[in-house]
Order: structure tokens, then sequence, then C-alpha cells
């Protein structure tokens, strides 16, 4: 990733966006924290790297009392190190698994470097969801999972309802692609639980209490 590269993207997006204010001086005005936190979920920020609460806390300094943001030039730039500006990869899509027999160690390499990184969980709170799910998957005599088509239509799901901010940005540019082209990309979803802006990080997680447990 490059930090000059982001410099210039926020520096563009300065000049296109802030608006003068009433002493002459530009600013660029975010209403509220769930527009601020908007700019994480859609993967503005890397999420690889920087938690929610990193971004929100980083704008500390331009917060007013009635909880707007007032953001001037030299803050707006310094945020470049919080953007994400590396590849954007299409979205995985979990219909391409093979179907059919997988070992544990298998399954394990599946889940963690295919399904993990497309999903906003911790890594605690995913190793849990894990270990119930796999509870539903059926297995030979010889202790080996089946994967079956409804197996990956169940993933499927649960990826673009739980998307983490990196999928919910290939997904973006997958879809403009998609438009421009007139075809839709594989694996992204008609509504994602993140389609709805901020917010659904806690829907999330009263959804999968059960599992999970209490916050």
């Amino acid at each position: 990733m490059s930090l000059e590269k982001s410099q210039k993207i926020l520096k563009a997006m300065w000049d296109k966006v802030a608006k003068p204010s009433a002493d002459g001086k530009r600013q660029i005005v975010i209403k509220n924290q769930k527009d601020l936190e908007y700019h994480y979920w859609t993967g503005f920020v890397d999420d690889e790297i920087f938690s929610l609460q990193d971004w929100v806390e980083a704008f500390k300094d331009s917060l007013l009392p009635n909880g707007m943001y007032l953001i001037n030039e030299a803050q707006w730039l310094d945020k470049a190190k919080y953007h994400y500006s590396g590849p954007i990869h299409p979205p995985y899509d979990p219909m391409t698994i093979r179907e059919g027999e997988w070992s544990e160690e298998e399954l394990h390499e599946l889940v963690w470097e295919k399904i993990k990184p497309n999903v906003y969980f911790s890594k605690e709170d995913f190793e849990k969801i894990i270990a119930e799910s796999r509870k539903s998957i059926p297995k030979t005599s010889e202790g080996k999972f089946l994967i079956s088509p409804e197996l990956k239509k169940d993933w499927t799901e649960f990826i673009n309802t739980y998307a983490s901010p990196r999928r919910m940005l290939q997904i973006g540019v997958y879809q403009l692609k998609a438009a421009k082209q007139g075809s839709a990309p594989s694996g992204t979803p008609s509504g994602s639980g993140f389609s709805q802006g901020p917010g659904a990080s806690r829907q999330i997680a009263d959804q999968l209490s059960h599992i999970i447990g209490k916050r």
C-alpha cells in the first residue's frame, strides 16, 4: 500500500468536496458519527490494520459538541495513513468451492484463508462460529467433511450478510464495473448486511449472540 497514493487520493477528495465556511476557510463537514463510520464499512479504511474505533478516534480533534465534524485540510490529509490504497480483487465467490470430500486440514485452510477475510469478526468470535457450524456439516465414514451445493449457498449468504469492509469495497468496485459492462459480477449479493451503512455491526452482534455470547 502506498501512502503517497493515499495522500493524492485524499487531496483530490479535498479539492472536490471541501466548502468555505463563514470565515472563508475551506472545510469538510461530516454530519455525525454514522456518516463517519460509513467510510469505514465501505472499505475506505484499511480494516486489516485499523479498527472502527481507531477511525472514529482519529477525528476527535474535529468533533463539535453537537456531534458534527468540521475538518480542515491538514486534519483531512492526516487521515491518509488510515486509507486503503492496495489492490482490489474480485469478490470471492464460495460457489466456486470444490464439492465433495474435504479433510480436516483442507477445511481448516478453506475457512481461514477464504471465508474469514470476507467477514467482519474477531478471530475469537469466528472460531466460535466455525466450531458451531462444523457440527452441521455431514461426514463420510472415514471422517471427511462433505461440501455440498447447499452448504456453498449457505456460506455465500453468510459472507454477503456479514461482509467485511474490504469485501464491501470489492463488491462496490466490481458492481460498478459490471454496470458499465451490463453484467453482474460473480459472488456479489443483491443486498448485504452492510448495505444500509453503519450500525450493521451491532445488528450482527445481536443476531449471533446465541453463538458468540454477550458483547
